[in-house]
């Protein structure tokens, strides 16, 4: 069944991503999530539209309420008005602009930016609504879409909303706008650029077993020969910081790895925070730093790692277990103090 929960929260850093983590953490899938300020200045109000199971839902939501800054939780799931808002960037010339700006007032759509070359277009709506606008929408090319909260690919995503959300003539659109580069402001410092490794298992041998088993990524005399593929970003609205292994290669009893390469300007000490799902090991340069073999679901900062790094590229591997359902990982570094660590760079290298 669809549901549609309401979250009103304190205005704290952190607390969206609790939120979020409790319901993936319990095996739900987030179709969409919104973040925005109430008439209180210290509240927020996230709305999150999912489905699952009512009984499992209702312990979800229970659970919830017991979060710190977590003020009240409502499940709608009749008798309430739903609309979603949508910003999509179309491709337009001379020739197909008087077309798309018929579409646009057939769907009551407004104009949020013009560019000689394409235009973007705020269009606010159910689901039906939406969907059959972006599909009348297609054949003229949909260079980028951004449907009320920001994806994984935040810097693309974050190029399309900033101009709407300091010059748009419509002041829904700003508030709109500023409320999705805001959850990418919260996920910004996480790794999202990684490359990914074929998923590895054996006949008859479970996770706890493969944790141990040293497969190619790890063997330096193997580890050329890996078939390295970019890493998909996120699909998850709520969570763009997760690497969802479970979604690229699907299966149970398995494991995979992640490798990219992080650039200092100079050497220093820092701190790896980790999450996953299930099992992970970790390698920095090289050397084995963090083993953890276990069963869990995945959330931010389940763990922490001292690394000191060297100036220039530093490599870092990441080895992820998966028992069932879940398996993913999410990474980002912070100086000791715990502070975002400014302009780090993050690119892996084939």
């Amino acid at each position: 069944m669809r549901h549609t929960i309401s979250v009103l929260v304190e205005n704290k850093f952190g607390v969206l991503a609790r939120v979020a983590g409790m319901i993936s953490g319990r095996g739900f899938n987030i179709d969409s999530l919104n973040v925005a300020p109430t008439h209180d200045a210290s509240l927020s109000r996230i709305t999150i539209v999912l489905k699952g199971d009512d009984a499992a839902l209702d312990l979800c939501t229970k659970q919830l309420r017991k979060l710190v800054n977590v003020v009240e939780v409502m499940d709608y799931k009749d008798g309430h008005i739903s609309r979603e808002l949508v910003l999509v960037k179309i491709r337009a010339d001379a020739k197909t602009r008087p077309e798309i700006l018929q579409i646009k007032e057939i769907f009551r759509a407004k104009i949020a930016n013009l560019a000689h070359d394409s235009l973007v277009v705020e269009v606010t709506g159910d689901e039906e609504k939406i969907a059959a606008f972006l599909g009348l929408l297609e054949p003229f090319g949909v260079l980028e879409i951004a449907r009320t909260t920001a994806s994984a690919y935040r810097e693309k995503t974050r190029a399309l909303v900033e101009p709407i959300a300091k010059s748009s003539t419509n002041e829904n659109a700003r508030t709109r706008a500023k409320a999705i580069m805001d959850i990418i402001d919260q996920f910004s410092e996480f790794i999202t650029a990684w490359l990914v490794s074929p998923a590895y298992d054996m006949p008859a041998t479970d996770y706890k077993t493969l944790f141990d088993i040293p497969f190619a990524p790890e063997d330096p005399a193997k580890e050329k020969s890996v078939p390295w593929r970019a890493m998909p970003a996120g699909s998850s609205p709520a969570q763009p910081w997760l690497l969802d292994l479970l979604a690229l290669w699907g299966g149970e009893e398995r494991v995979a790895y992640l490798r990219t390469d992080v650039t200092f300007e100079a050497e220093r000490d820092v701190i790896l925070e980790l999450g996953s799902d299930d099992g992970m090991k970790v390698w920095w340069n090289g050397e084995l730093k963090y083993s953890l073999n276990t069963a869990r679901a995945v959330a931010p900062a389940q763990d922490k790692v001292n690394l000191h790094a060297k100036a220039g590229v530093n490599r870092l591997l990441i080895k992820v277990t998966q028992n069932n359902q879940g398996w993913g990982a999410c990474a980002r570094f912070t100086s000791p103090d715990g502070s975002v660590i400014k302009g780090l760079h993050v690119e892996p290298v084939k």
